[in-house]
């Protein structure tokens, strides 16, 4: 036994030695399924269809929503500060004298009469006819003040002219008008009179005089409520497009989905308690449970003939929830059947281990460096549904450690050995480490937050996975902001689904990982000495990290 290890450090240590980065290829047995990423890009351009711009008035319809009750305030502000104007109208009758009662003569004096009664129309702005209404009437007026408040128009084939008045008094508007349709009639049969004397040809009678109105004419509450409607419906759209053209973060699947090509395999909605108890899949008081669950199941059916065992979990950028989705995924795909098995692949700032109440000090560093064996750095928990593999020592440079020969040994047997694989790596933009893991691995799953992780960070991390041969096997929105009433969606089955429930937690399975790294740290260790203790309920309280850590 002791040659076998001996045997395995050293192939583990002249891999690493000998080789810094990947140079050969991996062998068929062991090799990652790699499927070319050609067009993942190209789903980022879309038309603008109608259905585009409905999903961001959707998104943004508070912003519509405010302009419209905004419009509909000022339309009925200014209802009520205008001015109420009351109209009325009286109506002539024009009609030409007969020299006889001759057909010819008839039809002439009809015709002149249709011809000249437009022209008549105009003269009721005239002061001949306006300055004596505001005598007779004692306006408190001018001519053109009193021309503005009086129209005059003639009905098409008609020799009706109508005189139309307004004024903020009802009883004055009908005033105005029956005195200027007086007064318009006397200004037209002086226009006609003959020059050298007798009765005018035409005659002028008053055939309906004006009524007193009893509702105004203006202001129209309805119009100008709905204008105001209209008119915030308007702005309102156009700041929300604005605003959704102008900020550049991801906010929704469909926003991921057009930038990667592919399709979203879920949504984990915000809970403040997370910082402090990362494990909610753990938890059945948790809203994100089933977000992880569906993470899981969408998973499962991304490939059904050749689904991913080996997964990358990577985002974009820090603090956009990597870590979390990793921890708690591993975790629901442990519920089932599976094998599966945690890699902390983040060997710059490793936290997944101290999610699960473990000390990462020896890891997968010290066996790509030959100071330990897999088997004495693999950490069971939970009754052994799940292993863990912490990050161990931290070294000078990750990047190159992560690309060597002796990292894809490790992979390949975990890969033989477990069902699935989950390895959370570092962002991808700042260091290659997810890249390199990734181009390692049957492909990566970005994690973006919900309105922190800009597009274009998306895209180009998208770009470099894509540059690095990745598989991107899918893509987790975080941090999602759940609408009152869908915090949950709960049949009852919540308390008997899935093999992993709360009072399972046991400091065996804290210690059991423990006591292996203690045992492989002493090689005089006897196999007794890795006997599990008796099974006891783990407190939920300290799974939480450590104080001041964030989840990654």
């Amino acid at each position: 036994m002791t040659t076998s290890m001996c045997t395995s450090r050293g192939i583990v240590a002249r891999g690493w030695l000998r080789e810094g980065w990947m140079t050969d290829e991996p062998s068929a047995e062991h090799a990652p399924r790699r499927e070319s990423t050609h067009g993942i890009l190209s789903g980022r351009k879309h038309n603008m269809t109608l259905t585009y711009y409905m999903r961001i008035l959707r998104n943004r319809w508070l912003t519509v929503v405010n302009f419209v009750v905004l419009g509909v305030l000022a339309g009925a502000g200014i209802t009520l500060l205008m001015p109420r104007v009351y109209s009325a109208a009286a109506t002539n009758f024009v009609s030409a004298s007969a020299a006889g009662n001759q057909p010819d003569s008839l039809y002439q004096n009809s015709q002149f009469t249709l011809n000249n009664v437009p022209s008549y129309t105009a003269l009721v702005h005239s002061p001949s006819v306006l300055q004596p209404v505001i005598d007779q009437l004692h306006l408190k007026t001018t001519v053109p003040a009193l021309a503005a408040e009086v129209t005059a128009t003639n009905p098409t084939s008609t020799v009706l002219i109508v005189v139309t008045a307004t004024s903020s008094s009802p009883k004055q508007a009908s005033s105005i008008a029956d005195a200027v349709s007086t007064q318009l009639a006397k200004s037209i049969e002086s226009v006609e009179k003959p020059r050298q004397g007798g009765s005018s040809p035409v005659s002028v009678t008053n055939a309906l005089k004006a009524t007193t109105p009893t509702a105004p004419v203006s202001p129209r509450p309805s119009l100008n409520i709905a204008l105001g409607l209209i008119l915030g419906l308007t702005i309102g759209a156009s700041v929300a497009l604005l605003r959704d053209h102008f900020d550049t973060s991801v906010h929704s699947s469909e926003d991921l989905q057009r930038l990667s090509g592919v399709a979203p395999l879920g949504e984990v909605p915000y809970e403040a308690s997370i910082a402090e108890q990362p494990l909610v899949a753990l938890r059945h008081d948790s809203i994100a449970v089933e977000s992880f669950r569906t993470i899981r199941t969408n998973l499962q059916f991304v490939d059904v003939d050749n689904p991913p065992k080996q997964i990358v979990i990577t985002s974009a950028l820090s603090n956009e929830g990597k870590t979390v989705t990793a921890c708690n995924l591993a975790l629901a795909l442990a519920q089932g059947p599976s094998k599966v098995c945690l890699v902390e692949g983040d060997l710059r700032l490793p936290k997944a281990a101290s999610y699960f109440g473990l000390n990462g000090a020896v890891g997968l560093t010290n066996v790509v460096t030959g100071q330990y064996l897999l088997d004495e750095v693999l950490v069971p928990w939970n009754r052994s549904q799940i292993t863990v593999l912490p990050a161990g020592t931290t070294p000078p440079d990750p990047s190159q450690l992560l690309g060597s020969l002796a990292v894809q040994d490790i992979l390949a047997q975990l890969r033989e050995r477990f069902d699935v694989v989950i390895i959370d790596a570092p962002p991808v933009l700042p260091v290659s480490d997810a890249a390199v893991l990734s181009a390692a691995s049957d492909g990566a799953v970005l994690v973006v937050r919900q309105g922190q992780t800009h597009r274009d960070s998306v895209s180009e991390a998208i770009e470099r996975l894509q540059n690095a041969h990745v598989h991107l096997v899918g893509t987790v929105i975080t941090g999602v902001k759940v609408k009152r009433g869908q915090e949950r969606y709960d049949y009852g089955q919540r308390h008997h689904e899935g093999a992993v429930e709360q009072t399972s937690l046991t400091r065996a399975s804290v210690a059991r990982g423990r006591r292996a790294l203690d045992n492989a740290s002493n090689p005089t260790a006897t196999e007794a000495s890795a006997k599990l203790i008796d099974d006891d309920e783990l407190d939920p309280a300290n799974l939480a990290p450590a104080a001041g850590q964030r989840e990654g």
